[in-house]
C-alpha cells in the first residue's frame, strides 16, 4: 500500500489528509531527510526560499505508536490529529530541535508527558 507512496515523497509536498488510511505510520517516514512538516492538516509553505514539507494525514485511522525515527528528521510541525495512535509520546520526539507544533489530540495516547519534551525551545503549540 505505501509503495506508491514514496514516490511522492521525494517531492516537497505529502497530502493525505482524511482519505480513510488505515494500518501503522510507516517508520520509513524518518528516512525522508529533507522532511521539515509532517504537518497533517496544513498546506504547502515558503519560507525564505525553502519549501516545508507537509504531510497532511489528519483525521485517518493509523494506528500504533509513533514511530521514534520521526525524531530524526528536521521537522517544524508534527501534526498526527485524529487518528488512532496508541502508546506514549516517545522521548525522542524532544531531540527535534526544530519543532515549533506537535499536535496530537484525538488520539488514544496515554501515560505522562516525557520530561524530555522541555528540550522543545521552539514549541509553540503542544
Amino acid at each position: 500500500m505505501y509503495g506508491f507512496l514514496f514516490f511522492f515523497f521525494s517531492n516537497t509536498s505529502i497530502r493525505l489528509k482524511g482519505l480513510n488510511l488505515s494500518g501503522v505510520l510507516p517508520a520509513e517516514f524518518g528516512s525522508l531527510k529533507y522532511l521539515q512538516e509532517l504537518d497533517l492538516v496544513k498546506i504547502i509553505d515558503s519560507k525564505a526560499g525553502s519549501f516545508f514539507m507537509n504531510s497532511d494525514l489528519t483525521r485517518n485511522y493509523f494506528n500504533g505508536s509513533i514511530p521514534t525515527s520521526f525524531s530524526r528528521l528536521p521537522l517544524v510541525n508534527l501534526s498526527l490529529l485524529g487518528n488512532r495512535l496508541s502508546g506514549s509520546i516517545p522521548k525522542e520526539i524532544g531531540d527535534i530541535a526544530t519543532l515549533e507544533e506537535l499536535i496530537l489530540e484525538d488520539n488514544q495516547l496515554e501515560g505522562p508527558l516525557n520530561e524530555n519534551l522541555g528540550n522543545l525551545g521552539r514549541l509553540r503549540r503542544l
